[in-house]
């Protein structure tokens, strides 16, 4: 009987931990998400801004636009891999935090 409860609390045990773990790196690959959207529009935002106050000076709109299209696929681009790189060993990450 002993041996079978000794069991069972390391299954606890092992299962809190593990649910600890996805927390937190659930908690982290959310920050790593917020993070880049809000790096990638302020970017955005900076490279319309400049974009438009040189189109003033200039009056070249099609390279501004050029740019800030330019500037617009590679945030993007960059937003859309976020997942994948985010993803790539999150199992492993978890189960090695769990293992503390």
């Amino acid at each position: 009987m002993q041996r079978n409860r000794s069991a069972r609390a390391t299954e606890i045990r092992d299962l809190l931990n593990h649910g600890v773990a996805l927390q937190v790196e659930l908690l982290g690959a959310a920050v790593q998400v917020w993070s880049a959207m809000f790096e990638s529009m302020a970017a955005y935002t900076k490279t319309a801004s400049e974009e438009a106050l040189n189109f003033s000076a200039r009056g070249d709109a099609n390279a501004a636009l050029d740019r800030v299209l330019a500037a617009a696929r590679e945030k993007l681009d960059r937003l859309t891999k976020l997942p994948e790189d985010i993803g790539t060993g999150f199992a492993e990450k978890v189960r090695a935090r769990a293992k503390g």
